[in-house]
């Protein structure tokens, strides 16, 4: 892999993935190298996951599995609440629900006096039991990742998961919401990609009664995928239609991401740990927010110098694809 210094181009030997326009303009004012405090955290709880989806790195994955531990989460929960954090997020690369503690930790952050405490889940763990601890928990809003309406194309891009048994569970989640008359939120996701396309006109309707709001994105470049490797995930009638190009990450100036051992991530999807700027243990939130590694992560965006992380290059994952979505809408 070879990068273009002059248009930061991303060279593989099977292709062009991705142009970073060098020519965008990035505001200083609103995007400063030194950020206000952010509203957002996002904690991985787990990197374990039990399914295997087509499209997600995770099923890659070389990094040690592991599980948040409770000092770790409080030492997290105490820094965010110093520096105002108002949501929290408890997912990034794994199954939230795997962890043992999973409602503890949630009922620990509304204690807390967090504003908002989501998750996303595949929601294949959940049962009548687990379901019913969501509730007394005190969770906000829980969005499940579907990508389909039938078993034969969720269980294709779901590997692992049994549609019969999602279903089930959030029927069953729904009409507990009802019975209990709880304001708990309930999402849905369809990653679109080649193998669901054909499903997305009707997946809203097809969940319609059960599911509050969906949400659809195209799938993203999440582990910097060579070319021919990640166009195969593309749906046909939008390979020419979404855009590549970006000028900033949002996510280093708008939210805060740890690991399951602590550690500072710019990345929800840095499955490896290998976009890390600092450790809970060791410097606190409000320190590492702004420490000069993590400057100089958003100076790589703002000068196109992508040397620290040229995975970032091929990240589609955070761009706004709503020209490409009405192709097939």
């Amino acid at each position: 892999m070879e990068i273009n210094k002059d248009t930061k181009k991303i060279e593989y030997k099977k292709g062009i993935n991705y142009v970073a326009d060098k020519s965008s303009v990035v505001s200083d004012k609103e995007y400063p190298l030194e950020a206000n405090f952010p509203k957002n955290l996002m904690i991985e709880l787990t990197n374990a996951c039990n399914l295997r989806c087509a499209m997600c790195y995770n099923r890659m994955m070389k990094r040690k599995k592991g599980f948040m531990d409770a000092d770790t989460y409080e030492l997290i929960l105490d820094n965010a609440a110093e520096i105002g954090i108002e949501m929290i997020g408890l997912y990034t690369t794994g199954e939230s629900f795997l962890h043992p503690r999973i409602f503890d930790f949630i009922r620990q952050a509304k204690e807390k006096g967090f504003r908002y405490v989501y998750l996303t889940t595949n929601g294949n763990l959940l049962n009548e039991e687990k379901i019913k601890k969501i509730f007394e928990s005190g969770l906000d809003s829980i969005k499940f990742s579907i990508d389909g309406t039938s078993k034969e194309s969720y269980e294709k891009i779901r590997i692992g998961g049994n549609f019969e048994v999602l279903y089930n569970n959030i029927k069953m989640l729904r009409e507990m919401r009802d019975k209990l008359k709880s304001k708990l939120k309930i999402y849905a996701s369809f990653v679109l990609t080649n193998d669901n396309s054909h499903e997305l006109k009707e997946f809203k309707n097809f969940w319609k009664g059960l599911i509050d709001e969906v949400m659809i994105v195209i799938v993203g470049n999440q582990s910097n995928l060579q070319a021919d490797e990640f166009n195969k995930f593309i749906p046909g009638e939008l390979k020419d239609k979404i855009v590549k190009t970006r000028d900033h990450c949002n996510l280093l100036w708008n939210r805060i991401i740890m690991t399951y051992d602590g550690k500072f991530t710019i990345c929800s999807e840095d499955f490896e740990a290998d976009l890390v700027y600092g450790d809970i243990h060791n410097e606190s939130m409000k320190d590492a927010w702004n420490n000069e590694k993590m400057k100089k992560f958003r100076s790589m965006w703002k000068t196109r110098n992508f040397s620290l992380s040229p995975r970032c290059i091929t990240c589609t994952s955070d761009i706004e694809q709503s020209d490409a979505l009405k192709e097939v809408l």
